[in-house]
C-alpha cells in the first residue's frame, strides 16, 4: 500500500510537471519551458522506477535519450532541431527493440501491411513540407521510416496478441507518429507555434502511455 502511494504521488508530480510546460507553451512562457520540459522524462524515469523490482535498461535509456532530445529542442533554431531528431532517432530505435523482444513472432506479409497506414501519414507530411524542407528532406524522411517502423510493429502485435500491454504500446505509438506529424508541418510548414500545445499534449500521452505498458509487462513477467 505504502508502495502503491508512491507511485500515485510520483505520477501526479510527472503530470503536473507536463502541465506547467504545457501551460509555458499557452501562455508563452519561456522561463516555464525551461524548467519544466526537461524535467518530463526524468520524472516519468523515476515514476517507472518507483513503480518496478526489476528495471528494463533499454527502457531507461530511451528516456535517456528523450531528455536530450527535449532538452535541445528549448532552442527553436534548426541547428538544435537536427541533433534533437537523432535523439529522438535513437529513442524509437531502442523503442524498436523492446516491441521486438515482446514478439514471438510475425510474418512479413502482415507486417508489411500493418505499416501502411503509417506510410501513408508519412507521404502526406513529407508532401506537405517539401518546398519548405528541401535541405533536410533525406534526413527527415528517414527519420519517418523508423518512427513507421516502430508504429508498424506496435500495430502488428496489438493485431496477434489483442492483450492490455500490445493495446498500451500501440496507443503510445499512435500519439508518438501523431505528435511528429503536427512537428514537422508546424516546424516546416507553418514555422509557427499553433501546433505546438497539440504537439506537446500528444507527445505526453505517448510517453505515459509507453510507461504503463512497461509496467504491464513488468507485471506478466
Amino acid at each position: 500500500m505504502k508502495k502503491s502511494k508512491y507511485i500515485n504521488l510520483a505520477i501526479t508530480i510527472f503530470f503536473i510537471i507536463a502541465a506547467l510546460d504545457i501551460s509555458g507553451i499557452i501562455f508563452d512562457e519561456k522561463i516555464m519551458r525551461y524548467i519544466f520540459k526537461p524535467l518530463i522524462s526524468p520524472m516519468l524515469m523515476l515514476v517507472y522506477l518507483v513503480s518496478v523490482t526489476k528495471i528494463n535498461k533499454l527502457y531507461v535509456v530511451a528516456l535517456v535519450f528523450s531528455f536530450l532530445a527535449d532538452t535541445l529542442l528549448l532552442n527553436s533554431s534548426i541547428e538544435f532541431y537536427m541533433p534533437a531528431l537523432g535523439f529522438f532517432l535513437l529513442m524509437y530505435l531502442t523503442y524498436i527493440v523492446i516491441v521486438t523482444n515482446d514478439m514471438y513472432t510475425y510474418k512479413m506479409k502482415k507486417l508489411s501491411l500493418a505499416s501502411i497506414p503509417y506510410l501513408i501519414v508519412l507521404v502526406f507530411v513529407v508532401i506537405f513540407i517539401f518546398n519548405s524542407s528541401i535541405e533536410f528532406l533525406f534526413p527527415i524522411i528517414i527519420y519517418g521510416i523508423v518512427v513507421c517502423i516502430f508504429c508498424a510493429l506496435s500495430f502488428y502485435n496489438y493485431l496477434e496478441k489483442k492483450s492490455d500491454a500490445s493495446l498500451l504500446m500501440f496507443l503510445g505509438s499512435f500519439f508518438f507518429i501523431t505528435s511528429n506529424a503536427m512537428s514537422g508541418i508546424e516546424k516546416f510548414r507553418l514555422q509557427n507555434n499553433d501546433l505546438a500545445t497539440e504537439v506537446m499534449l500528444t507527445y505526453v500521452i505517448a510517453q505515459f502511455l509507453i510507461y504503463k505498458y512497461m509496467i504491464k509487462k513488468a507485471e506478466v513477467i
